[in-house]
């Protein structure tokens, strides 16, 4: 949670309520241009669902597995001279690095797809922030708006789609968070 909390994630989630305006602006610019960066913005909120949907599973798989790990070696730190006396350090170092690898591939799994996911978003920005300029032309060129447009369009379109993309990018940590709120929440209500 804290580290969810001093990175970027909650300023994406602070920027967000700004996008309504951003392209309302874009409408106000040319119907076109908003049209265009309202389409934009719809396929980047749905990467954004998409990126939850495929990096919930994998990042409780990762919580559960960091705590069978982290179990492990704190239950070989208290009783480190027993488990050495017994001759047990060989298994206990296997149950960790089992769970170790369990940790490694849930995680690898829950990066992947948010990176991927991350890494497509910012195509499809870049391509939207193109597509932004090519209407703004294609307007200049009809003589239904003046060059300014061109600009101002593409900056307001990009400013409105960078909170889902930064949010995307932190999404992983996001949902990290969210399942460790909700164990926290859980051991927290069996405390009066």
């Amino acid at each position: 949670i804290r580290s969810f909390l001093s990175g970027m994630g909650p300023i994406a989630f602070c920027d967000l309520p700004w996008i309504p305006l951003y392209l309302a602006i874009c409408f106000l610019f040319h119907p076109l241009i908003g049209l265009t960066a309202l389409a934009g913005a719809i396929v980047l909120i749905g990467l954004t669902l998409l990126t939850e949907f495929r990096t919930r599973y994998p990042t409780q798989r990762a919580g559960a597995a960091a705590l069978s790990r982290n179990g492990i070696a704190e239950i070989s730190q208290r009783n480190a001279e027993a488990i050495a006396a017994m001759g047990m350090t060989g298994r206990l170092a296997a149950r960790w690095s089992e769970a170790n690898t369990r940790y490694m591939q849930s995680q690898r799994e829950a990066s992947d797809v948010a990176g991927g996911l991350g890494t497509i978003s910012k195509v499809l920005r870049m391509i939207l922030q193109s597509g932004v300029l090519a209407v703004g032309a294609w307007l200049v060129i009809n003589q239904q708006a003046t060059p300014g447009i061109i600009i101002a369009g593409s900056i307001l379109s990009a400013r409105a789609l960078a909170p889902v993309d930064l949010a995307i990018a932190n999404w992983k940590s996001f949902a990290a968070a969210r399942h460790s709120w909700r164990r926290l929440s859980r051991l927290l209500a069996l405390f009066p």
